[in-house]
């Protein structure tokens, strides 16, 4: 099992700089964990890839429900 932040968390979700390279590990490891508050960082990375205009409302409530639902 892997431990992640929310900030790895993220780039599971965003096309981030090594994005790629967290989503290979994430994928080989299999098994995830995280504390409950990665969910606020991993959301508040959302809002502030909107608040830069780098998505919209409605992308952002796609993200959000898809990454609720992933929990």
């Amino acid at each position: 099992m892997i431990y992640l932040d929310g900030c790895y968390i993220a780039k599971f979700y965003l096309a981030e700089p090594d994005s790629a390279a967290v989503i290979s590990r994430i994928m080989a490891e299999g098994a995830v964990g995280s504390a409950l508050h990665a969910q606020v960082e991993v959301l508040s990375a959302f809002h502030r890839k909107m608040r830069e205009g780098i998505m919209t409302g409605p992308e952002f409530q796609l993200l959000a429900a898809q990454f609720d639902n992933d929990c």
